[in-house]
């Protein structure tokens, strides 16, 4: 029998016109049996909702949160900068880390600057440049490498008079930032915009802002390259040598 048919039967044996006691015993009666019928259909629907799985809503830094769905085998797992010391097993430091959502599909990866051992040829003045690494975990929770290079961050010795010429990184959905900058008199510095490109997986160059200035003149030049005039330019191979200079003369 259908639920409409059922009520609707109660309710109209509950509403006959007849009179006397037999009939008043057996509207009590249904009307009874309505009631816990209606008990009967609550306590259904609530163990309903509490046999569904658990649902998770999952946020990381600099991202919108995702859409609400059961983790699985295959979810990404949570990242903290903990995770990230096995980096340096090799004696290397961790100068930076920024834990964001590097792809814009709600999933958390790890931005992280390393410096590697020193080297013991004396001939290596300067030192080695800093190697880039964007990292996640993998459906079993092992971090992987999405990408490197070797060229954006320079040694830390080749700032000059400034110093360290490794600023900050800063991460968005989608896309992250590197600054780096030095000089003495002449300040220069360098802003480097990646960008996540779905088609290739991977991150491209899409805005370079290179600039130096004078400190005691004010004297100062800017230059904006975009994608559109250099082209795709993933971040593996990424040289700021290449790119044009700036000089004030």
């Amino acid at each position: 029998m259908r639920t409409s048919n059922f009520f609707g039967a109660l309710f109209g044996a509950a509403s006959s016109t007849a009179t006397g006691p037999a009939h008043l015993t057996r509207s009590l009666a249904l009307r009874s049996t309505l009631v816990l019928s209606l008990a009967w259909v609550a306590c259904f629907s609530a163990a309903s909702l509490a046999a569904q799985p658990s649902i998770v809503r999952v946020q990381t830094a600099g991202s919108a949160p995702t859409s609400e769905s059961p983790q699985g085998p295959g979810s990404v797992q949570p990242l903290t900068k903990d995770d990230l010391k096995g980096l340096t097993a090799d004696g290397s430091k961790l100068l930076d880390a920024q834990i964001g959502d590097l792809t814009g599909q709600g999933n958390a990866a790890a931005l992280v600057v390393l410096e590697r051992p020193a080297s013991s040829d004396p001939s290596a003045r300067e030192g080695p440049s800093r190697t880039l690494l964007l990292v996640a975990r993998d459906g079993q929770g092992q971090l992987r490498t999405l990408a490197q290079n070797d060229k954006i961050v320079p040694c830390a010795r080749c700032g000059g008079a400034a110093g360290d010429p490794y600023s900050y990184s800063r991460v968005a959905p989608g896309r992250f930032t590197v600054v780096t900058e030095g000089g003495s008199r002449e300040h220069w510095w360098n802003e480097f915009h990646f960008k996540y490109a779905p088609e290739i997986n991977g991150w491209v160059l899409h805005e370079a802002v290179r600039g130096v200035s004078d400190t005691k003149t004010g004297r100062k030049k800017q230059i904006n390259l975009s994608s559109q005039t250099l082209g795709t330019i993933k971040l593996n191979g990424f040289d700021p040598s290449s790119l044009p200079q700036v000089k004030l003369k």
